[in-house]
């Protein structure tokens, strides 16, 4: 009559300590704000409830209030009954709450819809606020919220079943490439109408987004499928894009060194630049955002060169001296032995390019250095600060990309 048991594989968690600061307990009660900002129900119902949460401490009671925004306007309205400082109050340990708003006092479903804002106050021990949370709520017919609900429930099913299954479907990739999409509020996943400039970038973009709808889905294999094929995707482009710039040098009449400096290298960097936006936005620290710089760098130089050198190395030692490879390169045959060749690449204006190299590395070091001692941080700061830093940066970068190039054109 026993249940067998059964241990199942291995899984793990995250967990946040909250509750003390400095060691002592009691001391951080967090504050009060909403689960999601932005809201919507139908004018059928007639309690809209929303969760109020308290994720940065539980020590103590917290007291915090609701509001609606221009409550005697939108009572007079009939739209939904006011709340004037409504209070909301956590026990110790409690980490969340439901506020009911109601939104009529006699419902209709043939109303219009209308917008209202909910604030959410913070109050400490002497009655002053201290953080201030917004809540925007929509009210819509029955028609419309019911339309909203079911896109949203598919959308929620649609990534249940990426998840369950570990899968994903191949040609949802296609479909969402091809089909023109508004943006994603991020709170709630609904999904807005498209503008006139989705639709612009929607056609701007489609050439792309079909290619990358060709790498298999990141469910599949444990990423190795997707990881291959979106470098077969990048090796493809980079060999087109390097003939294309050879055509347009040969065109324009400038060395493949110059074009290379000043067309391939800012094309295969921008990517490393949206990626340093994304994390300079998205993370507390400046950290991700500036070594993904410092350790693309570092992988273009020590694996993109040191790669395919080991490969020639290996090539010529195995191989030994040719009638080309002697007529090349008569003044390094005398340090080889006889019978022997290695792989030879001539410096030209290495140095050079080198050089100034470490030079504006070291000035963008020290503008780094000045920010963290004049304005605390290495990134952000006023608009006035961040408009300088990046156009020292931005100055840094043409003015040895001009230099360079102009070497290479031997201008001086």
């Amino acid at each position: 009559g026993r249940c067998p048991a059964q241990l199942g594989g291995n899984a793990r968690t995250m967990v946040d300590m909250v509750g003390a600061e400095d060691g002592v307990r009691g001391t951080n009660k967090g504050v009060a704000k909403f689960s999601t900002h932005t809201a919507f129900c139908s004018w059928a119902v007639d309690k809209l409830r929303l969760v109020v949460e308290r994720p940065e401490g539980c020590d103590g009671t917290l007291v915090a209030s609701v509001s609606t925004v221009d409550a005697d306007a939108s009572a007079a309205a009939g739209d939904f009954v006011a709340l004037r400082e409504v209070p909301v109050v956590f026990g110790p340990f409690e980490t969340w709450k439901v506020v009911e708003v109601c939104v009529l006092n006699s419902p209709s479903t043939t109303k219009p819809e209308k917008s209202f804002l909910l604030e959410l106050h913070t109050v400490n021990n002497a009655g002053v606020s201290l953080k201030m949370s917004v809540c925007a709520i929509t009210v819509v017919d029955d028609a419309t919220f019911k339309a909203k609900l079911a896109r949203r429930i598919a959308r929620l099913r649609r990534e249940m079943r990426k998840a369950l299954e570990g899968k994903g479907d191949w040609m949802d990739r296609f479909r969402d490439a091809l089909q023109l999409h508004g943006g994603i509020d991020e709170d709630t996943g609904e999904e807005f109408e498209p503008t006139v400039a989705d639709m612009i970038a929607h056609f701007a973009t489609v050439f792309w987004k079909v290619q990358l709808a060709l790498v298999p889905p990141k469910e599949w294999g444990n990423g190795l499928p997707a990881f291959v094929g979106s470098m077969m995707v990048i090796i493809v482009w980079t060999v087109i894009m390097f003939y294309m710039a050879k055509i347009f040098g040969c065109a324009a009449g400038l060395s493949q060194a110059a074009i290379g400096f000043a067309f391939l290298s800012g094309g295969t960097s921008l990517p490393d630049t949206f990626a340093s936006r994304i994390a300079a936005v998205n993370e507390p620290t400046a950290d991700n955002s500036i070594t993904n710089v410092t350790g693309s760098n570092s992988v273009n130089v020590f694996v993109g060169l040191g790669l395919p050198w080991l490969f020639a190395s290996i090539y010529w030692a195995t191989t030994g001296p040719t009638e080309e490879w002697l007529a090349r390169y008569p003044q390094v045959v005398a340090r080889f032995p006889a019978g022997q060749a290695g792989y030879v690449l001539v410096g030209g204006d290495l140095g050079f390019t080198v050089a100034g190299f470490v030079i504006v590395c070291l000035l963008g070091v020290c503008l780094l250095v000045y920010r963290r001692f004049a304005l605390g941080a290495e990134l952000g700061g006023g608009r006035s600060a961040k408009r300088a830093s990046a156009a020292v940066l931005v100055g840094l970068w043409l003015t040895y990309t001009t230099s360079v190039c102009l070497k290479f054109a031997d201008k001086f």
